[in-house]
């Protein structure tokens, strides 16, 4: 017995952990995608990981097969949530929604959350995060806080836009030993009320969520920018996927 459990502990030391990539539609004239950006692939590789895509379907019976096979999961950006999945109904200035993609990504996340598999959000993952956890988003900043900052610059994307300061001992201030970073922004929603066992770690200047984490040493990690689109320019953004691998490696020796 002892003699298997180092060849397993062997295993799986050498072995990368592997992550699932949720993905969305894109509609063509002839055909529908199921797609996601290449640079979460690309975070995840360079990170040392194995990506695997979770593609949308309409039978989720297999969706149970996808979670045992992964060891965390990334969350990507995309379309708008459904406001009733946070009890609200829709505003003007409300985007495109993908009623699928949100029901889907709920269950994964309830999924995930059963099996204390790390979970990492990005953009829209990071408001999906919110949402399964019971809290609330701005359906459209710029009509609902129109004093706060710009939040949308494609151009940017790959540079950075706007600073975020770090709260103390949150993991964006573990990973980069600072009190603040310069990230990029595309969004027009954003966190209004906090869901059930996440903590804010990072914030914008004009106070609005920009990072989140679980509770209690959960690892659960959520950014409202877009870490992966800055790899090209901005190298010490694939920490943030290191940091995240790290925490899938230390649960899949468990």
């Amino acid at each position: 017995n002892e003699v298997k459990r180092l060849v397993l502990k062997e295993r799986t030391d050498i072995m990368p952990a592997i992550i699932g990539i949720t993905t969305q539609y894109r509609h063509l004239s002839a055909r529908t995608m199921i797609e996601t950006n290449r640079f979460h692939v690309d975070a995840v590789v360079e990170a040392g990981g194995i990506p695997v895509m979770i593609p949308l379907v309409k039978d989720d019976k297999n969706l149970e097969k996808y979670m045992d096979l992964i060891d965390g999961i990334i969350f990507t950006g995309g379309d708008d949530i459904l406001p009733a999945k946070y009890g609200e109904e829709p505003i003007k200035g409300i985007g495109d929604i993908c009623i699928l993609r949100d029901d889907q990504e709920l269950k994964l996340l309830d999924m995930a959350l059963e099996r204390s598999l790390p979970i990492l959000g990005i953009c829209r993952g990071l408001q999906l995060l919110n949402v399964g956890l019971g809290g609330t988003l701005y359906q459209d900043l710029p009509s609902q806080k129109p004093e706060f900052q710009e939040h949308v610059s494609v151009p940017t994307v790959p540079y950075g836009f706007h600073y975020i300061s770090l709260v103390k001992d949150g993991f964006l201030e573990e990973i980069f030993d600072k009190d603040e970073i310069f990230v990029n922004s595309l969004h027009h929603q954003g966190i209004k009320y906090l869901g059930n066992n996440l903590k804010a770690t990072a914030y914008a200047k004009d106070g609005l969520v920009e990072a989140v984490e679980g509770i209690d040493g959960q690892p659960i990690y959520g950014v409202q920018f877009h870490p992966e689109a800055m790899l090209e320019n901005k190298k010490e953004f694939l920490k943030i996927f290191q940091y995240f691998l790290g925490k899938c490696k230390k649960d899949k020796e468990k």
